[in-house]
């Protein structure tokens, strides 16, 4: 978290991504490394029931945060997946725009926001991927 604050200049993230499973500690420290304004999306389902001791949506208010829950599923469901993916029976490139590899990403991230016309390129329906490891498909470079 530190270094989050450190590279951001105390700034903090504009968007912060929990997928912490049960654990509700990370939570909090999401909610204190994002910058006013920005938005915490909470994916790791924590538990029936569970609550996120000193917890106070005081500091939600104060910094102006999105909090958004997002629904995933377990191992299992990616497996079926992934396993369609790598069959290669449909061509899941065409719905990609742009390919990135990871140590690009600053680079894919200026490339769909920059201002086209005083608009978001992001509102033209760009769909970038990040690289992550070896490639595997064809690349879609824009």
């Amino acid at each position: 978290m530190e270094r989050i604050l450190e590279l951001t200049d105390g700034a903090g993230a504009d968007v912060v991504l929990d997928v912490a499973a049960v654990s509700v500690e990370p939570v909090l420290d999401a909610i204190r490394i994002a910058k006013r304004g920005g938005t915490v999306m909470l994916a790791g389902m924590k538990g029936s029931g569970r609550t996120i001791p000193g917890f106070s949506t005081d500091t939600l208010i104060m910094k102006e945060l999105t909090l958004r829950g997002m629904n995933g599923q377990d191992l299992r469901a990616y497996e079926p997946a992934l396993r369609l993916i790598e069959s290669g029976k449909y061509p899941l490139e065409k719905m990609a725009t742009h390919s990135f590899p990871l140590e690009e990403a600053e680079k894919s991230r200026a490339h769909t926001c920059r201002a086209d016309s005083g608009r978001e390129l992001s509102q033209h329906h760009d769909r970038t991927v990040i690289r992550v490891g070896r490639p595997s498909g064809p690349r879609v470079d824009g």
